[in-house]
Parts: structure tokens; sequence; C-alpha cells
């Protein structure tokens, strides 16, 4: 049996999290379609199988990623890297936000709002584009590069 370093250690620790938040967050929606969709029959067993299934993948990639890929980033790109996951963060949250209140709005008041509808349609859609690409261009540019 190998010996466990701090680098397994550390990898092993990422990998759990991941797999965590995956689980956790796959789990909330889950029961959220479970409660909204009445009209869906699902066999509750194939869908936490699935779900467990899906954790476990997570964890696999996510464990072979921060074992083998390790990108090398100076302060500048990693400022970047930063800036791109934020957009593409704040772009995920802010389509659910506005999803949300165009969907009350409509109910609530019976007419349709343009506002929130165009920004979760078209604008963030756009802004998690761009913050997936930009983040996944530097990151691969630092798996790209070579220490002297």
């Amino acid at each position: 049996m190998p010996l466990i370093d701090e680098r397994t250690r550390e990898n092993t620790g990422k990998s759990i999290r991941n797999g965590f938040i995956f689980f956790a967050v796959a789990s909330a929606l889950l029961m959220l379609f479970f409660s909204v969709n009445r009209t869906i029959e699902l066999n509750i067993l194939h869908a936490l199988g699935g779900l467990f299934l899906a954790g476990g993948i997570v964890y696999l990639l996510s464990y072979l990623f921060y074992d083998r890929a390790k990108p090398r980033l100076c302060e500048r790109d990693l400022r970047k890297l930063r800036k791109f996951l934020l957009v593409a963060g704040i772009s995920s949250g802010a389509f659910i936000v506005s999803f949300i209140l165009h969907n009350a709005i409509s109910s609530l008041f019976n007419f349709e709002e343009p506002v929130f509808f165009f920004i979760s349609v078209f604008l963030s859609p756009a802004a998690l584009a761009v913050g997936l690409i930009g983040s996944l261009v530097i990151f691969i540019k630092g798996l790209a590069t070579r220490l002297p």
C-alpha cells in the first residue's frame, strides 16, 4: 500500500469537498423538482442511484484533476481567473433570481414583465459563457506554461 503523503491527503480533501457540494446542490434541485412537478412519476430509488453515481463520478474526476492538473499561473493571471469565475458565479445567481422574480411578478400582477425576462434569457447566459470561456482559456494557458 502506498504511503499517504500530504499532497494525497490534500487532494482527497478537496475531492470530498467537491463531491459533497455537488451532492448537496443536486439533492436540493432534485427535491425541488419532486415537490414542484407532480405530473411525472419517477422512481425515487432510480433518482437517488443516479445521484450517488453522479456524486461518485464528480469525486473521481475532481481527484484526478487535483492530482494531475495544476496550472502555473502568475499573480496577474490568478486575478483574471478570479474575475472570470466571479462573473460566471454572479451570472448564475442572477439567472435564478431573475427567473423567480419574473415568474412571481407575472403571476401576482397578471402582466408580462420584460426586464427580468431579458436578464434571465439573454444577459445571464451570455455572462456565464464569457466567464466560463475566459476562465477556461486562462486555466489551459496556465497548464501549458512550463516552469523555468
